[in-house]
């Protein structure tokens, strides 16, 4: 005699299977938004070192790129070979920071807006270099997926950038005083 599933196994196997389903997908959901958020944490990250590389260098030139292959995000730093006497013999092209990995982007996260100094940058081969003595230049990053969108700013003043999502609360901004004319006028 052959056997044969009844329509009521093969109801309740297919209820078992859509509550399991119904425990999964949203853990694969919270895994991938988590997976962003710590690549925005990474972002936030490199953007700090690259304040700080330029802060403490010492007219060395520091850049933030995105390699246009990988899409990943860098600190470069521009090498010069140095002599005995500290004399600088000969100036070399830019190279990877050693001091800091490159952050790669989930595939579902993109980077959509890039804004350095306050002009739009198109593409996806793009430097954003110190000037030696000069400072840096301000930097927006937009990021965004289905799931989470956030712009990280580094102001060119500000040795920690800020980062603006949407259900998340900013940090406190400290503004930009004049100290030559003074707090409220009086003389220095």
């Amino acid at each position: 005699m052959r056997r044969a599933f009844t329509l009521i196994e093969l109801i309740v196997a297919i209820l078992v299977m859509v509550i399991i389903g119904g425990m999964v997908v949203p853990r694969l959901a919270t895994t991938t938004r988590m997976e962003q958020e710590a690549a925005i944490d990474a972002v936030e990250e490199l953007l700090a070192t690259y304040a700080f590389r330029e802060a403490m260098s010492a007219g060395q030139q520091i850049a933030l790129w995105q390699d246009p292959k990988s899409g990943d995000l860098s600190l470069l730093v521009k090498g010069s070979a140095l002599s005995t006497t500290g004399d600088v013999l000969e100036k070399q092209d830019w190279e990877q920071d050693r001091m800091s990995d490159p952050v790669h982007l989930p595939t579902a996260l993109r980077l959509v807006d890039v804004v350095i100094d306050g002009e739009p940058v198109t593409g996806s081969d793009w430097m954003a270099p110190s000037v030696p003595g000069g400072g840096r230049p301000s930097i927006e990053l937009r990021l965004e997926s289905d799931l989470v969108e956030a712009t990280v700013l580094l102001p060119s003043s500000a040795m920690t950038p800020l980062r603006q999502q949407q259900g998340r609360r900013e940090a406190f901004t400290r503004e930009q005083v004049d100290l030559d004319g003074g707090l409220r006028g009086e003389r220095w």
